[in-house]
């Protein structure tokens, strides 16, 4: 029984610190040769308890899995609206963060599986699970999903708990759990919020959004958008530009005297001197100004 209880807190003590390796480094930057050396033991006496790195892996996955059931469960109570299923599951996942465990198989999802596994991937379970619970929120009438589509916001909380195992910041890691739990409520919040005071009576499934954009700034071909005099964006534009600021061929343009800016202008000229071979023009009796000048 004795040598029972030392092998399982020897594995137990494999486990959190390859746990920890898995959640800085990742699974490839991971060397059990250094793991082992950490925990005062041989690779030989390592690899006693577990053949290779990705055995590991699986452990660390399998008991993650169990984790998660555990969340998914009290989160998918019956009794419970899709607002408090979605708080439910996020606010157990986000606090999971703080086992190294945890951190460990979510970076592993995130990496994607480098090895052959029967495990399912911890982040597409969530996922599912999230997702469901948004729609079912929109169907309901209550929660975000009614004016945010059920997908993006699903990727923003997974970005949330990925966040909570990739960018932690804290003088210690009591501080980082809390930020990141703190986080986590202003999330929700700013979701719940604006779910409640949205003016839900015209609502439609969001795609297609109706934007209205500032002007002169044309997203798409079905913008309409009206723009300040001589910024023309397109051929389609009506715009009432300053004189001598031609800026397309279906510009009607006044110019002032004198100025002729295309073969089309009709301008009126001064008497002299003379512009175009259409002037007419009376020239002083000297000097002689063209061929047809009569001379004293």
């Amino acid at each position: 029984m004795v040598q029972q209880e030392r092998a399982r807190r020897t594995r137990e003590r494999i486990l959190n610190l390859t746990a920890e390796s898995f959640a800085a480094q990742g699974f490839t930057r991971t060397n059990l040769k250094d793991v082992a050396k950490a925990l005062g033991m041989t690779t030989g006496a390592l690899y006693g308890h577990f053949t290779n790195k990705e055995a590991i892996a699986d452990a660390l996955e399998r008991e993650a899995a169990e984790h998660w059931a555990l969340l998914r469960g009290a989160a998918d109570s019956p009794g419970l609206a899709p607002e408090q299923a979605l708080d439910s599951a996020v606010f157990g996942l986000v606090r999971a963060m703080a086992d190294p465990r945890m951190r460990a198989v979510v970076r592993l999802a995130a990496e994607g599986p480098p090895r052959g596994t029967s495990v399912p991937n911890l982040l597409d379970a969530v996922a599912e699970f999230l997702l469901a619970q948004l729609r079912r929120a929109w169907q309901d009438d209550a929660g975000p999903a009614r004016t945010w589509r059920p997908e993006p916001v699903t990727q923003i909380l997974l970005g949330l708990i990925c966040g909570a195992v990739f960018a932690r910041r804290g003088a210690t890691e009591e501080e980082s759990q809390s930020d990141w739990e703190e986080a986590a409520r202003v999330l929700l919040g700013a979701l719940r919020e604006d779910g409640a005071d949205s003016d839900r009576s015209g609502a439609v499934p969001c795609p297609p959004d109706t934007i209205t954009y500032p002007s002169g700034a044309a997203n798409s071909p079905s913008d309409t958008v009206a723009y300040p005099p001589g910024a023309a964006d397109s051929l389609s534009d009506t715009t009432t530009y300053p004189p001598g600021a031609a800026d397309s061929l279906s510009d009607t343009m006044t110019y002032p005297p004198g100025t002729a800016d295309s073969p089309s202008d009709t301008a009126t000229y001064p008497p002299d001197p003379a512009n175009t071979s259409s002037d007419t023009t009376t020239y002083p009796p000297s000097p002689a100004n063209a061929p047809s000048g009569t001379l004293a």
